[in-house]
């Protein structure tokens, strides 16, 4: 059987929640995305925002279970390893999916980037943070 280490799991899935709020918001590419995407006004703190952020931290726990898992099945070990890892899996993976919905659906390739470079910055931080506390 294998273990994963809990308190690394927790640490990512923080960091990218953390992450996600920034990202989103005006401090980074809020304005930008919101532009592509028009999504309705929304006051935060509000249950379907509460909702929505719940969700999104579940994915999170998910996610960082399964990079921790795939980490220990390649035997990468250290910060330098999980940064690699994250790192192949948000490229391949992550935004390479989003690239074939994002064509699919004839969303913008700003749109594209804003996103698939959240979920790239967000895997390689995980992986980073996994290769690191879950040693």
């Amino acid at each position: 059987m294998i273990y994963v280490n809990w308190i690394a799991i927790l640490c990512a899935t923080i960091s990218s929640s953390l992450l996600s709020y920034l990202w989103y918001s005006s401090v980074l590419f809020g304005k930008q995305w919101k532009k592509e995407v028009n999504p309705p006004i929304e006051k935060t703190f509000t249950p379907k925002w509460m909702q929505a952020f719940a969700l999104t931290v579940m994915i999170n726990v998910v996610y960082a279970f399964m990079l921790a898992r795939i980490r220990i099945l390649t035997d990468f070990s250290g910060m330098a390893d999980g940064f690699k890892l994250g790192f192949m899996v948000g490229i391949c993976f992550s935004a390479m999916g989003l690239g074939v919905i994002y064509q699919i659906s004839k969303r913008s390739v700003n749109l594209y980037f804003i996103d698939a470079g959240f979920l790239v910055v967000s895997s390689t931080m995980m992986g980073s943070i996994l290769g690191w506390v879950g040693n």
